[in-house]
């Protein structure tokens, strides 16, 4: 009990849960993903990497590893909202890797998928090579790769995580700003929405993803006094664990009152 609410007394305000963010503002409702928690991703999936060759979801996913994914659905020559993705996952990747020392590559992996079947390996490897630069040191091409793929491979990706986009004129998407954080094996453990994720939320769903794997003791005890909040967008206290722990107390107390009182007695 103590130790949650030296936690609870530690955590800072968080961002705001935002619902979706389009490429435009009109008629955004139906682009809103679906969130599948708890179901896996289809390993089988056929995409690209930046070489142009082929390779299978399961290639990506290291066998009877601990590290979590990280998945952002977007497109590369997207004007401004998938801009803004990778920036935020550039900086909440860069600040926790500075601050706790989780690092793409070791801890965790990054996989960027274009839904627009246009985009060439050319400009996913340019991309590629322009956000791995900007960590220090540079990333490896494995850390955070952007991959391409043929339609109705990436649709079955987008639609198993429940991810909605359609065409906006000839070369646009509407979509929304989301990445999804998924287990080792696949399964889909989070949905993190917007273009700015805090470093505490990030990191907490990147340990809470890998089954408690990464990080550090601390951490993990702080996921078990804390729960996700769907509608604040962060890790908020866990009242079970608060009445609970608050019970057990309770009971030492009366416990050594009386234990104090009979010695007292027989004294």
């Amino acid at each position: 009990m103590g130790l949650c609410l030296v936690l609870l007394a530690a955590i800072g305000p968080g961002a705001a849960l935002i619902p979706l963010l389009g490429e435009t503002t009109r008629d955004q409702d139906d682009l809103a993903p679906s969130e599948l928690l708890g179901e896996h991703v289809p390993m089988d999936v056929l995409l690209r990497d930046e070489n142009g060759e082929e390779v299978s979801l399961a290639d990506l996913f290291e066998t009877g590893s601990q590290k979590p994914v990280i998945l952002i659905p977007s497109y590369y020559i997207c004007p401004r909202l998938c801009t803004y993705v990778f920036n935020a996952v550039h900086k909440a990747a860069a600040e926790v890797q500075a601050s706790r020392g989780l690092t793409p590559g070791r801890d965790y992996s990054i996989l960027s998928v274009s839904f627009r079947p246009e985009d060439t390996t050319a400009i996913a490897r340019k991309k590629g090579e322009m956000y791995r630069q900007r960590f220090t040191p540079p990333l490896k091409p494995a850390a955070w790769q952007f991959l391409t793929g043929d339609a109705d491979q990436v649709a079955r990706l987008m639609d198993a995580v429940g991810y909605r986009y359609r065409p906006d004129g000839e070369k646009d998407y509407s979509h929304g700003a989301v990445i999804v954080m998924l287990s080792p094996d696949g399964k889909i453990t989070r949905y993190l929405y917007g273009v700015n994720f805090q470093p505490g939320t990030f990191r907490l769903s990147l340990i809470e993803s890998s089954y408690g794997k990464i990080g550090n003791t601390a951490e993990r005890i702080f996921l078990y006094c804390f729960r996700y909040d769907e509608q604040e967008g962060k890790y908020t206290p866990a009242v079970w664990v608060f009445v609970r722990a608050g019970g057990v107390l309770t009971l030492i107390f009366i416990v050594g009152l009386i234990f104090l009182l009979r010695r007292k007695e027989k004294a």
